[in-house]
């Protein structure tokens, strides 16, 4: 599987779900990858992607797709993150 396939069948709500991660109405949580009080993180379900606003956090000023924000969540390597999010498929 590349990952393009990957990108495209593994949905970032199907990601966040996966972690116990909730979203609330606004497409909005806070970002796991800094201690956040508020909703930092936005979620975009259309592109597949999250962006965290707070410039606290390791992930922010770029997009997060599914295999970055497993790599960030676990704190893994780009191989293992592409390797767990094919075992998430």
């Amino acid at each position: 599987m590349t990952i393009p396939e990957i990108k495209q069948n593994l949905s970032i709500t199907t990601v966040l779900a996966y972690y116990g991660l909730s979203v609330n109405g606004n497409n909005r949580m806070c970002c796991p990858f800094h201690n956040d009080t508020k909703p930092s993180m936005e979620v975009y379900p259309k592109s597949d992607t999250v962006f965290c606003f707070s410039s606290n956090c390791e992930a922010h000023g770029k997009p997060i797709d599914v295999i970055d924000f497993v790599m960030h969540q676990e704190k893994l390597s780009k191989h293992e993150a592409i390797l767990k999010c094919k075992s998430l498929l």
